[in-house]
């Protein structure tokens, strides 16, 4: 089983930690890991819990953590990629490890997100939680007609500066 893990956020970030909870006994074997150019992400030996404060707590069966090299985080960054490759426990299919993931108290990914944006000390702990739905988002989300006025201001910014220019 291939688990591809892209960092393709928005955000400048690095993703410096990825855990594996496997509640529902899926998963056999950690056989392999495979990075991409810039990645050097390994097997921890010893995995644990994982307390990213609060409710965010995880038991991390494996775990895979960046190595670092003279402060150097070589963690997967934005348009980078790492695979990790697992054996299923003797008997389970690909539609046991989905179920897996979708029951409540059943099997969990988290990661450490690290560097998240423009700083530098900025870090946070992502962990699926199944069953419940997602985290309303933070923050105020403008809505589409706010879109619609920011591109008409926009628009008009444009022609004044071409009037301007004539």
């Amino acid at each position: 089983m291939k688990f591809l893990f892209e960092n393709i956020g928005l955000l400048g970030s690095t993703v410096t930690q990825i855990n594996f909870d496997d509640s529902d006994g899926v998963l056999d074997t950690l056989d392999s890991i495979v990075n991409g150019t810039g990645v050097d992400m390994n097997p921890v030996l010893f995995p644990g819990a994982v307390n990213g404060g609060g409710s965010i707590f995880l038991s991390a069966d494996y775990q895979i953590e960046r190595e670092e090299q003279g402060g150097v985080s070589n963690g997967i960054d934005p348009g980078e990629w790492m695979s990790a490759f697992f054996t299923l426990q003797g008997g389970n299919t690909f539609q046991d490890l989905l179920d897996s993931f979708s029951t409540t108290g059943g099997n969990r990914i988290g990661m450490h997100v690290q560097r998240l944006g423009t700083n530098a000390n900025l870090s946070d702990f992502v962990i699926t939680v199944p069953g419940e739905p997602p985290p309303p988002p933070q923050g105020n989300v403008p809505e589409p007609s706010t879109y619609a006025l920011m591109g008409a201001g926009l628009l008009a910014l444009g022609v004044a500066r071409k009037r301007l220019a004539r």
